[in-house]
């Protein structure tokens, strides 16, 4: 059985990689303005070379997921972590928009590895802990975010273009990936792993469960990602605010999901997943019909906050629960899990616009309401499958 404080240290080297995925990919987000204006990329080309990165992760997804279950999750980790901090040199140096797609293609597959490997550890490391620690894992990585956006902006406001901004941060992060990786721990949940095992289990009942894990995530992620997309603009269109209210409102949701999940942890060991994900639908979801129906800007900055911590802790209660099937099959349980997320996350989006040309915005951000009720009505699918006789 492994100790206290390698299990401490375990946990603290999966923090620090959920932290610098959120940084790097904060960073990123900031500096796409500057990239497009660099290399003149007018909005339908933009897209296109930004959709390279979900297709990216997509090629490498039962890669990842057979490596870390084949391998190990911190053999897989210890090297991807590099690789993808380092990868975002790469869309910095593109002289045009095919170099721009080729290295958003490999960034989003080196992303890849890194979320499915540092998932799949976190799964380990969390069941060596007497009480869930996933949210907190989740938690660093939103706030990360956060951090690394306002530091692209810090280097925007300075007059640093993409390029060094790119070729500074990523040089940071990766030496910090390498030198997490040095004291990461040797598989710290062996004999834990062992114990937790789910016996007499048939496959098609853990494939049936994976499923209905990743149906629950696909839904929250289409939530998620339509909120992050659409909430500054529907300040603007429908509620006729300026461009600071709109931003203020992405911000409050941004920030409450940060929040949810700092405090989801705790939650969890009060209410349990399955109460925890129903109570947290119910408010997503009645918060953002009561958003959409008031029409106040202040109503609207206070709902999508509410919005957001609603849907902050359904993410790494879904994360947590793949681990209970099994750790044996983690990495393919997450990889199936992230792969229907991700289609959630760009689909949402894209689903939210077509509505909107038919009904308009407010009618159609009421498909994630329904969304979020629906992860809360199915929120008995985090239990694990019943054993077979």
């Amino acid at each position: 059985m492994c100790n206290g404080s390698q299990a401490s240290l375990a946990r603290r080297c999966v923090l620090a990689f959920f932290a610098l995925m959120g940084l790097e990919e904060g960073v990123w987000a900031s500096r796409i303005p500057a990239i497009k204006a660099d290399l003149s990329l007018g909005y339908g080309t933009l897209g296109l070379a930004l959709f390279a990165i979900p297709l990216g992760t997509v090629i490498v997804l039962p890669a990842a997921g057979f490596l870390v279950d084949r391998v190990s999750s911190r053999a897989v980790l210890r090297w991807a972590a590099p690789c993808a901090t380092s990868a975002l040199i790469f869309p910095g140096l593109a002289p045009n928009a095919a170099a721009l797609t080729a290295a958003l293609t490999f960034f989003g597959a080196a992303l890849c590895f890194l979320n499915i490997s540092m998932n799949a550890h976190a799964v380990q490391v969390e069941q060596v802990y007497d009480r869930p620690i996933m949210a907190g894992f989740h938690a660093s990585y939103s706030l990360a975010a956060i951090v690394g956006a306002g530091l692209g902006g810090l280097f925007a406001y300075i007059g640093l273009s993409a390029r060094p901004t790119f070729i500074l941060v990523s040089g940071f992060l990766a030496v910090v990936a390498i030198l997490v990786g040095q004291i990461l721990p040797s598989s710290p949940v062996e004999d834990v792993r062992r114990e937790v095992e789910p016996k007499g289990l048939s496959t098609a009942t853990v494939w049936r469960a994976i499923l209905a894990l990743g149906l629950l995530a696909t839904c929250a992620a289409c939530a998620e990602g339509a909120m992050t997309d659409w909430i500054a603009v529907y300040f603007h269109d429908d509620l006729g605010g300026s461009t600071w209210i709109g931003s203020a409102g992405l911000i409050s949701f941004s920030s409450a999901v940060a929040v949810g999940r700092i405090f989801g942890d705790r939650l969890n060991e009060r209410l349990e997943a399955v109460p925890l994900v129903r109570v947290s639908g119910l408010i997503a979801g009645t918060s953002l019909i009561v958003t959409l129906l008031a029409s106040e800007p202040i109503v609207a900055l206070v709902g999508f906050f509410l919005v957001g911590a609603g849907i902050s802790c359904m993410t790494p209660q879904v994360v947590s629960a793949s681990g209970r099937l099994g750790s044996n099959r983690s990495g393919r349980s997450l990889s199936v899990i992230t792969g229907m997320s991700t289609i959630g996350n760009l689909g949402g989006p894209v689903v939210i616009g077509f509505a909107a040309n038919g009904t308009g915005l407010r009618i159609a951000l009421m498909i994630p309401a329904f969304l979020v009720l629906v992860v809360a009505a199915s929120a008995s699918v985090l239990q694990p499958p019943s054993r077979q006789a």
